[in-house]
């Protein structure tokens, strides 16, 4: 053997002239097995695919009627809770005016102001959920609704609260 040829016995072992045997790479074998693996590792095949969208489909199945159940839910519990605040400021107005209050005394107990309605109507919004009060002196009662309640959503099915009114 000539000093300063390479040699490249089949164990792929390198030699040049003035140096130990070394071990190495092929470049051609060490590039095929990085693009082997570049390929194998690169996205998700058809069926995983599949399976993540059947998964998310599952999924979107037993949310979204949730989600609608619990929207409805929070706007039953938005009337009751406006009933609740009828009635504090019910009891405010009459201890401030020394009887039975009006709607106008009522409003103002409740920090709201009616509308020129007859009966007036008072509303309170909150994001996409409009919660409505309506006092009606005349039938001496208090309706309320909400736009996104399940049973209370307009003013004909309202919770309806019988106080004496002026």
């Amino acid at each position: 053997m000539r000093a300063g040829r390479w040699r490249s016995p089949p164990d792929e072992r390198r030699w040049t002239a003035g140096e130990e045997w070394q071990l190495s790479q092929s470049p051609r074998t060490s590039q095929g097995k990085e693009e082997k693996r570049v390929k194998d590792t690169r996205g998700l095949t058809l069926i995983e695919l599949a399976i993540v969208l059947a998964v998310v489909a599952i999924l979107a199945a037993v949310a979204i009627p949730r989600y609608v159940d619990l929207t409805g839910k929070a706007g039953n519990a938005a009337v009751f809770s406006t009933a609740s605040s009828v009635l504090s400021a019910y009891s405010v107005a009459t201890a401030q005016n020394t009887g039975t209050p009006n709607c106008t005394q009522l409003f103002t107990a409740l920090g709201l102001t009616g509308s020129d309605d007859d009966p007036p109507v008072a509303t309170v919004s909150v994001g996409g959920s409009t919660t409505s009060i309506q006092c009606d002196a005349t039938n001496d009662n208090v309706k309320i609704w909400n736009n996104k309640a399940e049973t209370h959503n307009s003013a004909t099915n309202a919770l309806t609260l019988s106080l004496p009114l002026n």
